[in-house]
């Protein structure tokens, strides 16, 4: 474990030499490097226990991501950010499978299966667009609707994945009224398991003496979300963004005036007056440092289940998948855009911000064994998702380079 830990961490190391002096996203320069070090280095274990990291890595990777959102423009852009996660998100989908059942591309593949196969991949990756976007100084209200469409609409491709396509392709008998109920209940119960671990997170972090304490506290709260809302079947990304925006809620509240300890917050007593605001900034940077390093462990590991046999015999189904993807995402965006009489080139921005990461993945290898299909969306999506790694982060910094005006 030493020597994977060591591989990584120059792995790391060598990828933020390269980009500062070249300026090329670090996504760009750590996938490759980490597929020539399986050539030379034993990393099968990453390859073993490929889903099991990504379960650990993403709420470590979500925290700095949340906490970095500005609450009050999440409540200015609340509509179009629920469009962009939700109903852009639903629209491509049916849009997507509707065209692909059409012209019978995968050839009398059941059209609950394709809708398997699309939704993992309208989750786009937060942390690809924000390290690109902090290159470059750009609209406040663009870049909210980015980061929240990233962040949101995760959370949408796995409710429908895991409560509605995963039913229908095991032969479920799904009806409007069952859908709707289902739906309410997954995402009222993740978001009231929300609620209890961002206010736990909260009492655990005004009991804390000390900041280590206080900096774990945020941790395990996103943790212990994530793993209690997983093991009930619900949605474990939505508990994790609820419990940090009600800590954050909570933080920005009573943190500007006291701080409690246990017993004095159980009898509404102030014990000490405290600038909480500058103890969330000192941890900035610590929060930012550890999101880095969990979505580079993820990015390592993704090099280490690449099988490029396997995804050159899949070329025309990944070439396809990615091509309409592409269309139908940029069809949505340029209607939104055009709607709220938008900026024709921020249609643009945000149909090359939709990266895909490990999210996409997580759902494919979740899928059971036994599914037929199961080899095949693997390679379609793990394809879909380097070709949107490289091919949308240059188009995005090239166009972003270009077009200095916006």
């Amino acid at each position: 474990m030493l020597e994977i830990f060591t591989i990584i961490l120059t792995l790391i190391l060598v990828s933020k030499y390269i980009e500062v002096r070249t300026n090329i996203s670090f996504v760009l320069i750590i996938l490759p490097l980490a597929y020539f070090v399986n050539y030379l280095f034993d990393l099968s274990i990453l390859k073993d226990n490929f889903q099991e990291i990504l379960y650990v890595m993403l709420p470590i990777m979500l925290i700095p991501d949340i906490l970095g959102l500005s609450s009050d423009e999440l409540k200015k852009n609340e509509l179009n950010i629920f469009f962009l996660a939700v109903v852009a998100v639903v629209l491509s989908i049916v849009m997507a499978v509707g065209f692909t059942y059409y012209i019978d591309y995968f050839h009398n593949m059941p059209w609950s299966y394709l809708i398997l196969l699309f939704t993992p991949l309208m989750a786009t990756d937060v942390v690809s667009v924000d390290a690109i976007f902090s290159k470059f100084t750009l609209p406040s209200n663009l870049k909210i609707l980015a980061e929240g469409e990233s962040l949101f609409n995760d959370i949408t491709a796995m409710v429908i994945f895991f409560f509605i396509a995963i039913p229908l392709s095991n032969g479920a008998d799904i009806t409007p009224v069952s859908l709707v109920a289902l739906t309410f209940k997954t995402v009222l119960f993740s978001s009231i398991l929300g609620f209890l671990f961002g206010y736990l997170g909260y009492i655990s972090f005004t009991m804390a003496k000390e900041s280590i304490s206080e900096f774990i506290s945020v941790y395990l709260m996103a943790a212990l979300a994530f793993l209690v809302a997983d093991k009930l079947e619900l949605s474990a990304i939505l508990s994790v963004v609820i419990s940090i925006l009600y800590f954050k809620y909570l933080f920005n509240k009573n943190g500007h005036y006291k701080k409690r300890r246990f017993v004095a917050h159980l009898f509404h007593l102030d014990v000490a007056n405290i600038d909480s605001q500058k103890i969330m900034r000192a941890y900035k940077k610590e929060y930012q440092y550890l999101g880095f390093f969990a979505n580079a462990v993820i990015f390592i590991s993704i090099a280490s289940v690449i099988d490029l046999q396997l995804l050159w015999s899949y070329k025309n189904e990944i070439l396809y998948v990615f091509v309409i993807t592409t269309i139908i995402r940029y069809i949505v965006l340029f209607i939104f855009t055009t709607y709220k009489k938008l900026p024709i080139s921020w249609a643009n921005i945000l149909t090359l911000a939709g990266m895909k990461g490990g999210l996409a993945l997580i759902m494919i290898i979740s899928l059971s064994d036994n599914f037929a299909y199961k080899e095949m969306f693997m390679a379609i999506i793990l394809g879909v998702i380097i070709l949107s790694i490289f091919f949308y982060t240059f188009s995005l910094m090239g166009y972003l380079y270009f077009r200095k005006e916006i």
